[in-house]
């Protein structure tokens, strides 16, 4: 391998096997261009560096997820995302890990805060500081607004409207997730020229959107009856 590199493949395992069989494995693709649409992938929101300066000033790149519709179960959608930079490299990759309650992966079981409640500018490189929280947090906890820096509008799933909000008077509402990024390169130097599949013409993908006006983009709640489980061991 070459000097400074942590590997030359990026495998997630697939099934329940514990055999080191090559088809017991799914291969991640390295580059953009390695990306099968008829895998499931579909493009997700783009966030170069420095597009959130009063968090923090690095980037991830263009999202990818997989196996996600605009209506699903959000027991369908696959736990690996990807995250590509400006030269089609994989920056970055993540794992989401959620359930149909209202718990997460702290010792307390509890989010410590939100997104919006960070005070001071993070200024990296992979760490995330809640004001509320004893240490640095790995996890991050995502919640609306998601469009444009995470999810793109005619893309994201309705069932994340009310992602992480605690209340199970909303659809889906009681519904967690957790995600974590694992950073394979400089995510302080992604620039817009990464944001390759993104149509910033449609004004429901503009920056600055608030969460209720994401939610009355997509003209109606989720309903009720949508199965918001996940698979044991997800």
């Amino acid at each position: 391998l070459p000097a400074g590199s942590v590997g030359d493949r990026l495998w997630a395992r697939i099934g329940e096997g514990l055999s080191n069989d090559a088809s017991d494995f799914y291969a991640l693709p390295l580059t953009r261009g390695a990306i099968n649409p008829q895998d499931g992938w579909i493009t997700g929101g783009c966030l170069p560096s420095n597009s959130l300066p009063d968090l923090t000033n690095n980037g991830m790149g263009q999202h990818y997820w997989r196996n996600f519709q605009t209506r699903m179960s959000l027991s369908d959608g696959y736990p690996w995302f990807l995250l590509f930079d400006q030269n089609d490299q994989l920056t970055m990759f993540g794992i989401s890990i959620g359930g149909p309650v209202s718990k997460w992966p702290t010792t307390s079981g509890k989010m410590d805060t939100t997104w919006s409640a960070v005070k001071q500018p993070i200024s990296g490189p992979n760490l995330f500081k809640y004001p509320n929280a004893e240490w640095a947090e790995l996890w991050t906890y995502p919640s609306q607004p998601l469009i444009p820096f995470f999810h793109l509008h005619s893309y994201m799933p309705n069932e994340l409207l009310f992602l992480n909000q605690q209340d199970p008077t909303l659809p889906c509402g009681t519904f967690s997730t957790s995600t974590m990024h694992i950073v394979l390169r400089n995510s302080s130097n992604i620039t817009k020229a990464a944001c390759k599949d993104y149509n910033a013409s449609d004004p429901l993908n503009a920056v600055g959107l608030s969460a209720e006006q994401i939610r009355a983009s997509y003209g109606q709640d989720p309903p009720e009856n949508v199965d918001a489980t996940v698979p044991a061991g997800i």
